[in-house]
């Protein structure tokens, strides 16, 4: 049998460490019948595609060279100093090099890890028009009576969107694959003409285009780093982390991902070979790091109690209307 699923992940040369990691979590859980892999390697060098090639045939994954320069004028666009890279951009463009046979697309931002079998989000099958997403950390900070509470509202009115119907993370979009093509094709042009507003390249463009054609996702399908700090993860249950804040696990072993330090390490090993960029923390840096998250826990709960509060509710609701 073949699937009709395309997983799919985006990368440059810094990134494909993770990328690596993840799609060999997700192996763990979802045979090749299940669902096809797809690695988008941007701008590469194409000795070292070949090398990537060879190193992941045992989990059936292709790798593809995709070239986004002629597609998009890079030096004419206003880019904000955000920590994502303009590889992220790369998921507007992969839909054409998909074979024929597939009929939904998948897409999983490299800086993640399946840590539960994903197989109901492998089988769901969003609306003919919809685009399926969690919600980004902005959409909690919506109304913060803070300077990141304001910026974040200045922020979504820039989009012209209302945040109080949600934001998306970007990191894990499912759709049927015409609903992809058409969505990422307004995206495009949206970021074509307002990159200024995109304060988060490709993420800002989903937003301001998606509208109604956004299907809501449950935050145990895109588990991001705040979420940690919040004290959800026994009642979220998490399939998918998304490490989404510097430092990433690979680079070493700091919270709050150390529960999964042990899994990262293994999977980065069998990967040293390909001799790839893989900055690594000293110890006195993952120290250092470790403690700034310490005293950010401790001043949530102590300072803001009722801010805490709030986005536990809030994350409890979103995952209680999901549509998965």
């Amino acid at each position: 049998m073949t699937a009709n699923l395309a997983v799919c992940y985006v990368a440059d040369v810094n990134f494909l460490v993770g990328t690596l990691i993840s799609l060999r979590s997700l192996r763990r859980f979802v045979p090749p019948a299940e669902a096809e892999i797809h690695v988008f390697f941007l701008n590469p060098d194409m000795e070292l595609l070949e090398r990537i090639r060879h190193s992941v045939a045992g989990y059936s994954a292709s790798v593809h060279p995709l070239i986004i320069d002629d597609k998009i004028d890079l030096a004419a666009k206003k880019w904000n100093k955000t920590h994502v890279p303009h590889a992220a951009l790369g998921r507007f463009y992969l839909e054409p090099y998909l074979p024929a046979h597939i009929s939904r697309i998948l897409y999983i931002d490299g800086d993640t890890l399946v840590v539960r079998d994903p197989k109901d989000l492998l089988d769901y099958m969003p609306p003919p028009d919809g685009l399926a997403a969690a919600d980004d950390i902005s959409y909690f900070a919506r109304n913060d009576w803070s300077r990141f509470g304001a910026r974040t509202r200045s922020y979504f009115s820039g989009l012209g969107i209302d945040g109080s119907r949600g934001y998306l993370n970007s990191g894990l979009l499912l759709a049927r694959r015409g609903a992809w093509k058409r969505i990422m094709d307004d995206a495009i042009d949206f970021f074509d003409s307002h990159s200024d507003r995109c304060r988060y390249h490709d993420q800002s463009a989903l937003n301001a285009v998606v509208a109604t054609r956004r299907v809501r996702l449950s935050p145990t399908w895109n588990f991001q780093t705040p979420f940690c700090f919040w004290n959800v993860a026994e009642e979220i249950a998490p399939h998918i982390l998304h490490f989404t804040e510097y430092p990433k696990p690979w680079m070493g072993a700091t919270a709050p991902w150390s529960f999964v330090q042990d899994l990262i390490s293994e999977a980065a090993g069998e990967f040293t070979a390909l001799s790839l960029p893989h900055p690594r923390l000293s110890n006195v840096e993952a120290a250092k790091y470790n403690r700034q998250n310490l005293r950010r826990a401790w001043r949530l709960s102590t300072y803001a109690p009722l801010r805490l509060h709030a986005r536990r509710r809030e994350i409890r609701r979103l995952a209680a209307i999901a549509a998965l």
